[in-house]
């Protein structure tokens, strides 16, 4: 009986930590890394960011990569998250800021528009979290 006493708070502390860090919890619905849409295209090109959320202050960091996963430009990203919406800057090496505003579809989906000097106009623009499904 006295085992009880003893497995139940344990358990009630093994759950309550896990859930703190659920990528569920609102504070790290973004965690973790995302890459672009198109990612897995046979030339290697591909855009990545690497994210975390404290008080709904965005921060990380992300790279472009060319043909055969070469570096084309790394960046620093900072900005906003009010679940489901979201505004980031990114500021590139090269000096260029990029801004990036949309939403999450899902846990595991942003989409929204990006615009940066010197890059194609684009509609929407897609990152998956690195782990939901591939």
């Amino acid at each position: 009986m006295r085992a009880c006493w003893v497995i139940v708070p344990i358990l009630l502390f093994v759950c309550g930590c896990e859930a703190a860090t659920s990528p569920s919890s609102p504070a790290s619905y973004n965690a973790g890394t995302w890459l672009k849409e198109g990612w897995n295209n046979p030339g290697g090109v591909y855009s990545m960011l690497s994210l975390d959320t404290v008080a709904g202050t965005v921060h990380g960091q992300g790279l472009d990569a060319g043909i055969a996963g070469a570096v084309l430009d790394s960046f620093t990203v900072a900005g906003r998250l009010t679940y489901p919406n979201f505004a980031l800057v990114f500021t590139y090496n090269t000096g260029t800021l990029g801004t990036y505003t949309g939403q999450f579809v899902s846990d595991t989906v942003l989409t929204g528009t990006f615009v940066a000097p010197g890059y194609p106009p684009t509609d929407v623009v897609r990152f998956y979290q690195r782990g939901a499904g591939f």
